[in-house]
């Protein structure tokens, strides 16, 4: 992903909110901070080196495969815990996308750092290890424009998709395909179509 562009997009209007790492959130944009990721080690099942757990020197001898979302890039936080320890990692391959890894991890011998809740999908085909180091969590916040801080409309979505992830986190078994339906039809009660044309839904009336 191009986080440079964000930035120009936010301003221009072509887009009106973004949910990403707050680390690669452009400078000049607001920010509402919606939840942190921890970060787990995945491997295939069945991988020759790797049991219940895993040593930080079996860590770093095998092959990993990391996200590089400005691409190109073989660092990131997990590089920057392995050097305040003196060590390094062995970074055979980088893609744009996290959702890329458990299928190339699955059908290698390379293992990956990803987010929990990204993991946690794929129990039954990957075994999921708790990292031999401390590595700093991913903070996923709501971003937006100083042009949109203040419109109506934009503030009451805002809301909306911060509600969402607040129920998510508080019970992601429970909100589920049903829940987030629900969600939508009561959205509609309270927000006429004009909203999604910008303007600002009625208060509902007590």
């Amino acid at each position: 992903m191009d986080f440079d562009a964000i930035g120009r997009w936010l301003e221009s209007g072509d887009v009106d909110f973004a949910v990403m790492s707050l680390s690669n959130a452009p400078p000049e944009v607001r920010a509402r901070a919606l939840y942190t990721e921890r970060f787990v080690c995945i491997a295939r099942r069945g991988h020759p080196r790797i049991g219940e757990s895993i040593d930080l020197d079996t860590f770093c001898s095998l092959d990993h495969v990391m996200v590089s979302g400005r691409g190109g890039m073989f660092s990131g936080a997990t590089d920057e815990a392995l050097a305040t320890l003196g060590r390094k990692r062995r970074v055979k391959l980088s893609v744009p996308h996290y959702l890329l890894l458990p299928e190339m991890v699955q059908r290698s011998q390379m293992i990956a750092i990803v987010p929990e809740r990204l993991a946690r999908h794929y129990t039954d085909r990957l075994r999921i290890i708790e990292p031999p180091l401390a590595i700093r969590g991913l903070k996923i916040a709501l971003v937006w424009h100083e042009r949109t801080h203040r419109d109506p409309a934009q503030v009451w979505v805002r809301s909306v998709v911060a509600a969402a992830a607040t129920a998510l986190l508080a019970d992601p078994i429970r909100t589920s395909r049903r829940t987030v339906a629900d969600r939508a039809r009561t959205s509609r009660r309270f927000a006429p179509a004009r909203a999604v044309a910008g303007r600002p839904p009625r208060s509902p009336r007590a």
